[in-house]
């Protein structure tokens, strides 16, 4: 069983970097290479950018919640919202 953790935050973009500050230091006991830990944190960081431009268009106040599940083998990454989805047909 892997080790849970959530994270909230509401949409505004001065509190990505305190969350990916949380996420580099949930992954710090998990055994990964360091590499593949600053990339989850960058990537959670960026999904949670365009969660707050793309989706929420900017709008503070509304809430975003990140969890992470870890274990020995991989680390997952669930990012919960809702904002407005994103269509990538749409953007051709």
């Amino acid at each position: 069983m892997g080790r849970e953790i959530e994270f909230s935050i509401v949409s505004e973009l001065a509190r990505v970097p305190l969350l990916a500050a949380a996420v580099r230091g949930a992954l710090e006991g998990a055994q990964l290479d360091p590499a593949n830990a600053r990339g989850i944190e960058r990537c959670v960081a960026e999904w949670s950018n365009n969660v707050i431009e793309h989706g929420y268009g900017g709008e503070p106040g509304h809430p975003i919640r990140i969890s992470l599940d870890i274990d020995a083998e991989r680390v997952l990454v669930q990012i919960h919202d809702s904002a407005r989805p994103f269509d990538p047909v749409a953007r051709r």
